[in-house]
């Protein structure tokens, strides 16, 4: 099942995890399909369910048009945007007739045929599918199945809402899917996104940004073929299911129900982080690619600072100049290492990551508006090297917090004192939670953190999906 449109609500794929068994539970029987049939499984709300390898047979997939009998036409779904509104359309694919024992005889054939771009996927295996609370036969089914129930099914002992499917990973083992709906999906992304002690406004601000961005990474069409539409890790984002919600969470989902934000009558790639740690990030800085959406600003209605020099960042420091997100540090521990941190690193560990020999000075030759350094240099004793991009230069750091800091070498240690956490691009949850503690709404947060961009409802399409080549 790709996205597609129920009764003017958005469905989607979640990937949850690949395994060769997975359990399920539910306090409700359940329902088991297949194509278009569906069974009951009476008095059964224990299931262990075990990948059965297929014998090994292999098909050409290619979505260059084929024109020979050996080769049938089929289809996959395509996300778009047209006019404002959510698109879904079918894209044309060949799908070789015949099967072949070995990869490399099928991938023989796609070459004869000059495919420039073709996928060799082997024959879905089955599952068998075991009752655990009654002695019931056991059945063998074909992949996919979906499994539904009247209430949450728990997989791996977190809950879902909506239903799982079972796929071939085609690795030998199952390939967990939850299909869920969007209003319950941003529900679930919320506590692991900000947390369930935001106050309630920054909680709807999150629920929009999740919105716009799952939207965006959708149409974006990066899982197409792998068989899903987003996975549950930061790569898409961090997706838990009903374990952490709470009603607040489900509450700021429900009642911006729909809400995206759009520039230029497109929906926008809403990125967010933890904390700036005083200004926001210019996203040419960190990505190579210059959105106007997100676009470097200080994190306050009263100050505004530019953290490009060493000088600046001095006087920041020193000065009792107050960001959003530096009023958060007193609330809690978290809060405040997510403001501002300090790490202490062996020299010698970090000199095995290079071949300059052991580091003896670093030189800060480049920073961006947010003070977090885009191009720093490590001078060893061997000869020297660049990191360029903040995301290298906080993994050569072990994956420290951010990239905006100062540093302090002695003997065989350098100590990093920093602000903020995360790329700093786009909204600053700590921003967004002071700023909700200081009475202004979701909207007014996320109009802030994204200029010129406005809250619509009206991507959604009034009736089913479209269908086009």
């Amino acid at each position: 099942m790709a996205a597609k449109f129920i009764d003017n609500r958005l469905y989607f794929d979640i990937f949850l995890f690949d395994d060769d068994k997975v359990s399920l539970k539910s306090n409700s029987n359940f329902f088991v399909g297949q194509d278009t049939t569906v069974c009951e499984l009476d008095h059964t709300n224990f299931l262990s369910l075990e990948y059965v390898r297929s014998k090994e047979q292999f098909f050409i997939i290619s979505r260059e048009i084929v024109n020979d009998l050996e080769f049938r036409a089929d289809s996959i779904f395509i996300n778009d945007w047209s006019d404002g509104k959510f698109i879904i359309k079918k894209v044309p694919v060949s799908v070789s007739r015949s099967s072949y024992s070995t990869k490399q005889r099928a991938e023989v054939k796609a070459n004869a045929y000059h495919l420039k771009s073709y996928k060799i996927i082997q024959e879905p295996g089955k599952i068998r599918v075991i009752s655990i609370n009654r002695n019931l036969p056991v059945k063998e089914m074909n992949l996919p199945i979906t499994v539904i129930s009247a209430n949450p099914i728990i997989v791996n002992q977190i809950s879902y809402n909506g239903m799982i499917t079972f796929k071939d990973s085609y690795n030998g083992s199952l390939r967990v899917i939850n299909t869920i709906e969007m209003e319950e999906y941003v529900a679930g992304v919320i506590p692991c996104e900000i947390g369930t002690d935001a106050p309630y406004e920054a909680l709807k601000a999150q629920a929009v940004a999740a919105r716009s961005q799952t939207l965006f990474k959708i149409l974006s069409n990066r899982h197409v073929d792998d068989g899903y539409d987003l996975c549950n890790t930061v790569h898409c984002q961090v997706y838990k299911g009903l374990d952490k919600q709470t009603e607040s969470t489900y509450r700021a989902s429900i009642e911006t129900s729909g809400q995206v934000l759009l520039f230029n009558n497109e929906v926008i790639d809403a990125v967010f982080h933890s904390s700036c740690g005083g200004r926001t990030e210019n996203s040419k800085d960190v990505w190579s690619k210059d959105i106007p959406y997100l676009r470097s600003l200080s994190d306050s209605r009263v100050h505004n600072i530019d953290l490009r020099s060493e000088r600046s960042i001095e006087d920041y420091l020193q000065s009792d100049n107050r960001s959003y997100c530096s009023e958060m540090k007193s609330k809690n521990a978290w809060y405040k290492n997510s403001y501002e941190w300090e790490k202490t690193y062996s020299l010698k560990e970090l000199s095995n990551k290079l071949k300059i020999g052991a580091i003896k000075d670093l030189i800060i030759i480049k920073r961006g508006e947010s003070g977090r350094i885009i191009k720093l240099k490590i001078i060893g004793t061997q000869g020297s090297e660049i990191l360029n991009k903040e995301l290298n230069i906080r993994s050569f750091f072990n994956h420290c917090n951010s990239s905006f800091f100062t540093f302090e070498i002695k003997q065989d240690k350098i100590t990093l004192y920093g602000k903020g956490m995360g790329h700093g691009v786009g909204m600053c949850q700590l921003g967004a939670i002071a700023q909700a503690y200081e009475g202004y709404l979701y909207n007014d947060i996320l109009t802030f953190y994204f200029q010129n961009c406005v809250l619509s409802q009206e991507w959604i399409l009034d009736k089913g999906y479209i269908l086009g080549e």
